[in-house]
């Protein structure tokens, strides 16, 4: 699946300058959401040469529920202090699953995170640790 990307950025005198990739599918099957997710995770990856600075420790994959919105950071040891670019994609297609369906849709994003981050060899170039989070609360992260 080749998901089309939309680049957004923000220009708050506050804050730094970050720049989103965002992407949209509307995939309800196993077979179609794997693909979004690797095509999430490569362009991810594609960033990382302008992401990575001294204080970068983590490649946070998030899943943000009930948006049903998956969102990839590089972000410093203390969660708080993240990359410039990110990479979302808003999975539309799952934002009407039962709860049941949900807990085990979790289950299988986790193990197709591991499965393609632990293959890539554009990934294990660089010594990033992949944590996966659920919801808004960085500090519930679990090894990929």
């Amino acid at each position: 699946m080749n998901l089309t990307w939309q680049q957004s950025s923000t220009n708050n005198p506050d804050s730094p300058d970050v720049t989103c990739f965002f992407a949209e599918t509307d995939a309800t099957e196993d077979t179609t959401i794997k693909l979004a997710i690797e095509d999430l995770l490569g362009k991810a990856i594609s960033l990382l040469d302008n992401n990575i600075n001294d204080d970068s420790l983590y490649f946070l994959v998030q899943w943000g529920e009930p948006q049903c919105l998956m969102s990839v950071i590089v972000t410093d040891e203390t969660k708080t202090q993240d990359s410039s670019q990110i990479a979302s994609c808003h999975f539309s297609g799952l934002a009407n699953q039962s709860n049941n369906n949900r807990e085990e849709l979790s289950v299988k994003i986790r193990f197709w995170l591991k499965d393609f981050l632990s293959t890539s060899g554009a990934f294990v170039r660089y010594s990033l640790i992949a944590i996966y989070c659920e919801g808004e609360d960085r500090s519930k992260t679990e090894l990929i």
